[in-house]
């Protein structure tokens, strides 16, 4: 079962608060969710999150986080991720969570991985050759149309070989 994106970024907003860190930036939690979500596929031989990552410019994103953090720019995060919901017959804002004992063991092996890196250490390992995001972004020139889906396949195959 996959999981919405903004379930697994609250989910390291949280440890990374529990941590007493303050480098989350949208970039980071962007590259975070994405080896993550790649990690996932070649272990669990099924997608973390419910949505399809994109090839963009700067590298892979999950489109639905970039809208909810990018007026952080390089900052730090300071808030959860919101989701709304009809509840009783109103709309409701919510911060969607991950209840899976299991998912967040996995997230807590990632967060334990990959938490000393910077974002652009994190972004720079995306865009090494070969990678799934090098391997889309080549077929255009690295001349990235909005829109372009890397494929889950891809990004297991690529997670599988690491």
């Amino acid at each position: 079962m996959s999981h919405d994106p903004q379930a697994i970024a609250n989910w390291f907003y949280d440890q990374s608060e529990r941590d007493g860190r303050s480098d989350l930036t949208p970039m980071k939690l962007q590259k975070l969710v994405y080896f993550s979500h790649g990690w996932y596929l070649a272990l669990e031989n099924a997608p973390l999150i419910s949505e399809s990552v994109e090839a963009w410019r700067w590298g892979p994103v999950v489109p639905s986080l970039y809208r909810e953090f990018k007026e952080y720019g390089p900052d730090t995060i300071p808030r959860r991720a919101r989701d709304l919901r009809f509840e009783g017959g109103r709309l409701m804002q919510y911060e969607p969570r991950i209840d899976n004992a299991s998912v967040k063991g996995f997230l807590r092996v990632l967060w334990n991985t990959y938490k000393d890196y910077t974002a652009i250490q994190l972004s720079n390992m995306t865009h090494e050759p070969g990678s799934p995001w090098d391997t889309v972004a080549s077929k255009y020139q690295y001349n990235l149309p909005m829109g372009i889906n890397i494929p889950n396949d891809l990004i297991q195959d690529y997670f599988k070989k690491l």
